[in-house]
Order: structure tokens, then C-alpha cells, then sequence
């Protein structure tokens, strides 16, 4: 394979975090896998969603806690632009309404960042396949509220639907 073949074959990946420390070192994680290319770092929401319209990475690894913009909305907004985008989520927060807010503006995965690095590499494998992926305490969170849809949707009167 040619070089040029080898870097057209490389995932594109857009590294969003508001923390510089965190955007070196899911960069630094990144460039020594020969199928991930790194091509930009982005230090909030509204820096994310110009790099990704100029870069059109496969993949953005994004943070939803940041100023100007939150994650949510530049995962909303990237999407919106850039459908072949795929976002996955890296984040601290939990709570069950970020999680769903990020599903709903398109994210494809949502890992904490307590996760180990081969967990993210194979997340971000994953996703530019097409795939999508939680972890064990979010994929726990999203069955508990779908529990609790069906439930409602169940106790509607016949014909309310």
C-alpha cells in the first residue's frame, strides 16, 4: 500500500475538550494507532463545529461540558452539516438528561472518561463503522428509562394512540 493509500485509509478523528490536557492526551493516545489520523483539536462547542465543516473528520471525540457551546449543541449542529460526522460522546456527566440530550442530538457513543484507552481506540473503531456504543452504566440508565416509556405507553386507555 502506498503511503498516500495508508493515510486516506487512517480514521479522521476531531478531539473536542474544553481541558488542553485532556485534548493532548486523547491526541497523543490516537496518533500512535496506524488507522487513526488526529486532524484537529477543538477547545469548545463553537471551535468544533467550524473545524469539523472545514476538516470533515469520520469521527468527533467530544466533550459536553464547555464553554460558548456545549457538546450537545455542536453534536447537533456537526450532524446537522456533516451527517457522514459520527460523534462520540467522552465526558463526565452522567446524569440521565445528558445522556439523553446527547443521543438525541445524533451522538453514536457515550463513554465516560473513566474508560480505559483500549476501550476508547475500539469505541472509536466502532462508531466510524457505524456502530453505537454505551457503556455498562449508561446502557443501564437508557433501559431504565425505556422501562419506564413502555410502561407509561402501556397504561394509556385503548385507542389513545
Amino acid at each position: 500500500m502506498t503511503q498516500s493509500a495508508e493515510v486516506i485509509s487512517r480514521i479522521r478523528v476531531l478531539v473536542v475538550d474544553d481541558q488542553a490536557l485532556i485534548r493532548r492526551g486523547m491526541t497523543l493516545m490516537l496518533a500512535v494507532e496506524p488507522d487513526f489520523a488526529v486532524v484537529g483539536q477543538a477547545s469548545d462547542g463553537v471551535e468544533a463545529v467550524e473545524m469539523a465543516e472545514r476538516l470533515r473528520p469520520d469521527v468527533g471525540l467530544m466533550d459536553l461540558h464547555m464553554p460558548r457551546k456545549s457538546g450537545v449543541a455542536a453534536t447537533r449542529e456537526i450532524r446537522q452539516l456533516l451527517p457522514q460526522t459520527r460523534i462520540l460522546v467522552l465526558t463526565t456527566l452522567d446524569a440521565e438528561e445528558m445522556v439523553f440530550e446527547a443521543v438525541r442530538a445524533g451522538a453514536h457513543a457515550y463513554l465516560l472518561k473513566d474508560a480505559n484507552e483500549n476501550e476508547v481506540l475500539e469505541t472509536v473503531r466502532a462508531v466510524h463503522r457505524g456502530e453505537f456504543r454505551l457503556t455498562a452504566q449508561i446502557a443501564g440508565k437508557v433501559m431504565d428509562q425505556f422501562r419506564q416509556l413502555a410502561s407509561r405507553f402501556e397504561a394509556l386507555p385503548a385507542g389513545a394512540i
